[in-house]
């Protein structure tokens, strides 16, 4: 994902602090699943908040990538269960996924194709709870990967 680069880091910060309900930067770490505790320091020190690390926030504290970032706009995702994603993430995963794979054929294996005809026989409400548990674990993944 791309980072959001931000004059206010510190005000991002802040609001991740206040929606995980940590008051230090080891115990954000630690709820955004990171083993480094300088992490926050240096976003801080670099000025850009990774998108992965807004997402994993966004995740854990349902509310919406955007509301991080600005801190306006709607403080939740949506109601509880609903399993709607944010736009603003899905948004900046399928850039990402786009970038990654544009050009180069894909090939499934049996099981990714199973998986692919079980979701269009699924509702459209299962399909997009199952589609949010999908972009919430891929977005957990590039958390890990950046810290």
């Amino acid at each position: 994902m791309e980072n959001t680069q931000n004059n206010d880091t510190t005000a991002i910060i802040s609001r991740m602090k206040e929606a995980l309900d940590v008051t230090s930067d080891v115990a954000l770490c630690r709820k955004l699943g990171s083993k480094s505790a300088g992490l926050v320091g240096n976003w801080r020190k670099t000025g850009v908040v990774p998108d992965g690390a807004i997402a994993k926030a966004s995740q854990i504290s349902e509310r919406p990538v955007e509301w991080f970032k600005t801190g306006e706009g709607k403080t939740r995702l949506s109601p509880a269960g609903t399993g709607h994603i944010d736009p603003a993430l899905a948004q900046a995963i399928a850039k990402k996924l786009k970038a990654k794979y544009e050009g180069k054929a894909i090939e499934l294996t049996g099981e990714e194709l199973m998986a692919v005809q079980m979701l269009r026989d699924l509702s459209d409400h299962d399909r997009q709870r199952i589609m949010h548990m999908l972009q919430m674990a891929w977005t957990s993944g590039k958390v890990e990967q950046e810290s």
